[in-house]
């Protein structure tokens, strides 16, 4: 029996549930991540090691980070490759020193 003959004898209701069913599949295994190399602020903030109230800090009083952002929508996401030369930055600069005890 070839394909033809075998897909004539599924009834358009089947062939529509199957079909439904299979984006279901698909759409639940990427609900709820971001993009591709983007992340949202949670993510970010694990992403180079802070908590998300830290994040929002940084986010207010460093210009770069802020720009680093894209939106998408409502949504902002960081791309992971902006995230990484941000970090790079701050190597770069110098973390400052801890103050020593007198």
């Amino acid at each position: 029996m070839t394909f033809q003959n075998q897909l004539a004898l599924i009834s358009p209701a089947d062939l529509q549930k199957l079909v439904e069913d299979s984006v279901r599949k698909v759409l639940a295994e990427k609900s709820g991540s971001a993009p591709t190399g983007a992340l949202r602020a949670q993510q970010a903030a694990s992403y180079i090691g802070v908590g998300k109230r830290k994040f929002y800090y940084l986010l207010h009083n460093d210009p770069e980070l802020a720009q680093a952002c894209l939106r998408i929508g409502a949504a902002r996401v960081w791309p992971k490759a902006a995230l990484d030369a941000w970090m790079e930055r701050q190597v770069a600069k110098g973390q400052p020193k801890k103050r020593e005890a007198a």
